[in-house]
């Protein structure tokens, strides 16, 4: 049962590692993700997560399985008049893909986002070869919203940018 092991929180400065580096490195990792293009570093990455924490509009959370930093879930770009915002998730530890990770912290952020902040519409985007990234937003009830055709330059091959909604 994931709830047992899987938990949510803000992440904070002092849960960035080497391994949460490693990760915007990794090209498997990234390959759907626009931070194939950027470079990466340890003062990069905790200015992130600090511009999170100064921020009311936008929440970092790491993904932790038991104790260890396994990805991070963001819910952004919050808009308090029309009550949407956006998610953007990433599990960095190849290790714990395909477990329903994912999935179930996408239904655990749907949950916040209704409870804590009163939200009516999330939408989240991913590149129309990302198989999985699709399966878990339709398995949390994500419909299609828009589709951005030839949003993505990946490997020489064009890709659509698949815009999901889901009203909560």
């Amino acid at each position: 049962m994931l709830s047992n092991k899987v938990t949510l929180r803000i992440l904070k400065e002092k849960d960035y590692t080497n391994n949460y580096l490693k990760w915007f490195s990794d090209p498997v990792v990234v390959r759907y993700s626009q931070n194939r293009f950027k470079t990466f570093s340890k003062i990069g990455q905790l200015e992130y997560i600090r511009s999170f924490l100064e921020d009311d509009k936008k929440f970092l959370y790491g993904i932790f399985f038991k104790e260890k930093h396994i990805g991070n879930i963001e819910l952004n770009e919050i808009d308090n008049q029309k009550l949407t915002a956006n998610i953007a998730y990433v599990i960095g530890e190849k290790e714990y893909w395909g477990k329903g990770i994912a999935s179930y912290c996408i239904s655990q952020i749907l949950k916040k986002a209704k409870i804590e902040f009163a939200l009516k519409k999330i939408c989240a985007g991913c590149a129309s070869k990302n198989i999985a990234s699709i399966k878990v937003l339709k398995k949390n009830g994500f419909e299609v919203e828009l589709i951005k055709k030839g949003f993505f330059i990946y490997e020489n091959e064009k890709m659509d940018c698949i815009i999901f909604k889901k009203l909560i």
